[in-house]
């Protein structure tokens, strides 16, 4: 929606400067003067004025969880809003929420929604943190909505933590190895291939291809390094194309075992971001659709699309979820005909997702249980490769010489 810069003199008879979202300039003219205001001047925001770092970065999900859970407590004790920004805004330690609540009380005091504010800043603030934002602000309980905005934020926080930590050891294991084999290749091996050389003797084939694998990191490093970023750089341009992410996301859920917590991961996802979006008050077919924006697996993404459709064109949810069996299993079908059944569909999907992050992370440890001895076989598969390039021609030499 475009933005529109305004000067204005309030009722007093104040001037103030400011922004608004309106679809055109009109709109935006008809919601400053039902608002009482004198419009002096207002033009469409230039493209690009006001790209900070702010929309380069972006702010931890522990920060955001944290300033969430700060500032419903602070409403809660009747603060005012603008006073709660201000005093959060000094206390962060991440200088972008700083800049950003800073912004944001100074908006608010000139009448500016808080959703409006945080929707200028996308990279921080997705859909759903803005959406459930606007709907607390529109029915009046903004302090009950970003409670649940907090508990959802902290749930994530949580899970992404426990994640990378049962993570951690293969991936150390994992460096570590690439690490020490680029350290044997540039450094020790050069050497050891001076000294069979000069020996005179005919080199074992792994010998030989050790030696060259050996002198192309050492001469063609370069190359190397620009190879590597280049193939890192391809991916990650890849991966925000729209096409090719619907294609990555429909290949992984086809591959036997990654496909489980993939579905998990989504599920689990979809279910809590519902909840949330149901309980902060916003109409159903929004919601469905606000959710299927945010996930990041697209295949699942789009299916929420279509179930957001048929439940506009008057079809119940859980006829419209049934339709995508596919991807949503007979325990989500069932339990969201509990909740039909019992008025209660957020307070389902948010144990729905309680249940499928409780399954994810089991699976994760399992996986990570089996991956440990199948790491330390490669090390040792790899460390034998490379003694016996380096001994079996040392033994050749020595034959020769005796």
């Amino acid at each position: 929606m475009p933005e529109f810069e305004y000067e204005i003199l309030t009722h007093e008879g104040e001037a103030k400067k400011g922004s608004i979202f309106a679809a055109n300039e009109r709109t935006a003219v008809q919601q400053l003067q039902s608002q009482g205001y004198y419009i002096s001047k207002i033009n469409p925001k230039e493209k690009g004025k006001g790209w900070t770092s702010l929309e380069i970065g972006g702010v931890s999900l522990l920060n955001k969880t944290v300033l969430v859970e700060q500032l419903a407590a602070m409403l809660k004790a009747g603060m005012p809003l603008v006073e709660s920004l201000n005093i959060i805004s000094e206390q962060t330690k991440s200088q972008q929420l700083k800049e950003i609540l800073a912004t944001a009380a100074r908006d608010v005091s000139n009448g500016v929604p808080l959703s409006t504010t945080f929707s200028k800043y996308p990279k921080v603030f997705d859909k759903v943190f803005v959406q459930v934002v606007r709907a607390g602000e529109v029915s009046g309980i903004l302090e009950k909505n970003l409670r649940y905005l907090a508990a959802e934020l902290r749930r994530q926080y949580e899970l992404n933590q426990k994640i990378r930590g049962a993570m951690l050891y293969p991936i150390v294991i994992i460096c570590a190895m690439i690490g020490i084999g680029i350290a044997l290749m540039v450094f020790v091996v050069p050497r050891i291939a001076t000294v069979l050389e000069e020996s005179g003797g005919e080199l074992p084939a792994t010998t030989v291809a050790m030696i060259n694998i050996s002198r192309f990191l050492v001469d063609y490093w370069w190359a190397v390094v620009l190879i590597i970023a280049g193939i890192v750089f391809f991916f990650w341009w890849l991966s925000k194309q729209p096409g090719p992410k619907r294609a990555f996301s429909s290949f992984w859920l086809k591959v036997p075992i990654v496909n489980r917590y993939k579905r998990k991961a989504a599920l689990a996802a979809f279910s809590g971001t519902l909840s949330n979006l149901i309980r902060s008050g916003m109409p159903i077919v929004e919601a469905i659709s606000v959710t299927g924006d945010t996930m990041k697996d697209k295949i699942y993404g789009d299916a929420l699309k279509r179930i957001a459709e048929r439940v506009k064109r008057g079809v119940g949810l859980v006829e419209s979820v049934e339709e995508e069996k596919n991807l949503f299993p007979p325990l989500v079908l069932g339990m969201l005909r509990v909740g039909e059944r019992t008025g209660e569909v957020s307070v389902v999907l948010n144990r729905l997702a309680e249940l499928y992050e409780n399954q994810l992370m089991n699976e994760i440890r399992s996986l990570i249980s089996l991956i440990e001895p199948i790491l330390m076989l490669i090390v040792g598969i790899a460390i034998a490769a490379l003694a016996l390039s380096i001994i079996t021609p040392i033994y050749t030499v020595l034959g020769t010489v005796q």
